[in-house]
């Protein structure tokens, strides 16, 4: 496997990746408190082996946006805007505490700045 270049670009997908298949993989294998720990308790994970495949399944699909490089990362980036203001409007109607809005936040301001910075 080799990913291309290393700007700014690849390197907020890379970190992106490495969230979602970290916490997926772990809470996929009953790892839930691992994963909460990596997340420094600003999410809490949902403790149930399908979450944690579906939350791998969209790691995989970040790599293999990031492996195909160029063109692929901000077009996947502009996409995985939604889910983020899913997860953002998702919190809200559920009363999440404010902790719970810094990945969405981050994240999706990282996204906007690679398809509109």
């Amino acid at each position: 496997m080799k990913l291309r270049g290393g700007g700014k670009n690849e390197i907020i997908l890379g970190v992106s990746t490495a969230t979602a298949i970290a916490n997926g993989a772990l809470v996929a294998v009953g790892k839930s408190d691992t994963a909460n720990a990596l997340g420094f308790g600003l999410f809490e994970v949902i403790d149930d082996p399908r979450y944690g495949i579906a939350m791998l399944g969209w790691g995989m699909g970040k790599l293999a946006a990031l492996m195909a490089g160029g063109d692929a990362i901000p077009a996947f980036l502009k996409l995985n805007l939604i889910p983020m203001v899913l997860w953002l409007v998702t919190n809200a109607i559920n009363g999440a505490p404010m902790k719970e809005y810094a990945m969405p936040i981050i994240f999706g301001a990282l996204y906007s700045w690679v398809v509109f910075g």
